[in-house]
């Protein structure tokens, strides 16, 4: 029993240094094309890093709006009725703060 277990271990670390030892390979042979083509001043793709952000409460609205076909007037009067809702939210903050000795009432 101890013999077979020995044998995975052994084998499972083979596995994980040869994987290793592919990926240590093919960075350099990536990056040895990546210097010839430099030196040969062929144009080299640059990559970009694209987020995907999770969408804003105001674009979610708008698309909510627009799945149901309401006009821009009344899309209007419901983005400021968030804000005023927010607003109202934002003085609750400070009378908490106050009522809690917070200290920091005024931020």
């Amino acid at each position: 029993e101890r013999l077979t277990y020995e044998q995975t271990v052994y084998h499972q670390r083979m596995r994980t240094e040869i994987s290793q030892a592919k990926k240590e390979t093919n960075f350099y042979l990536a990056s040895n094309l990546r210097k010839k083509k430099e030196k040969k001043g062929e144009v080299l793709e640059q990559k970009t890093w694209d987020y995907k952000q999770r969408a804003t409460e105001e674009e979610l609205q708008l698309k909510r709006f627009k799945n149901k076909g309401l006009s821009k007037k009344n899309l209007q009067k419901a983005q400021e009725k968030s804000k005023t809702i927010q607003e109202k939210a934002q003085s609750n903050v400070t009378l908490l703060a106050k009522i809690f000795g917070s200290g920091r009432a005024q931020d």
